[in-house]
C-alpha cells in the first residue's frame, strides 16, 4: 500500500495543488488545479492570508533562526488570492 493510500485508510484527506492532473493527483482525495505559471504563487496567497488574519508570528525560540520574515510578509501582501487565482 503507498503513502498516500495509507492516510487514506486511516481517515487521512490528501489534497494535491498542481496544474496537471498527475497520477499523484488522481489518487488523492481532492485534487485542487491551478492554472499553470501561477502555482508558484500560491504559497505568497496563504501567506498573504494568514498575514492579513493576524495567524503569523515568529516564536521568540526562533529569533536566531528565521531572518527576513517580515520582508517575505510584506512582499506577500500584494498577492491577495483573488489577485493569484
Amino acid at each position: 500500500m503507498g503513502r498516500l493510500a495509507a492516510i487514506r485508510e486511516r481517515g487521512g484527506t490528501v489534497v494535491v495543488v498542481d496544474p496537471r492532473r498527475t497520477p499523484t493527483a488522481r489518487r488523492a482525495t481532492e485534487w485542487v488545479p491551478v492554472r499553470p505559471g501561477t502555482d508558484a504563487l500560491l504559497p505568497f496567497a496563504i501567506l498573504h492570508t494568514l498575514a492579513e488574519n493576524g495567524w503569523v508570528r515568529r516564536p521568540s525560540h526562533l529569533d536566531g533562526m528565521v531572518d527576513g520574515l517580515d520582508d517575505v510578509v510584506a512582499l506577500a501582501a500584494q498577492f491577495s488570492p483573488e489577485r493569484v487565482e
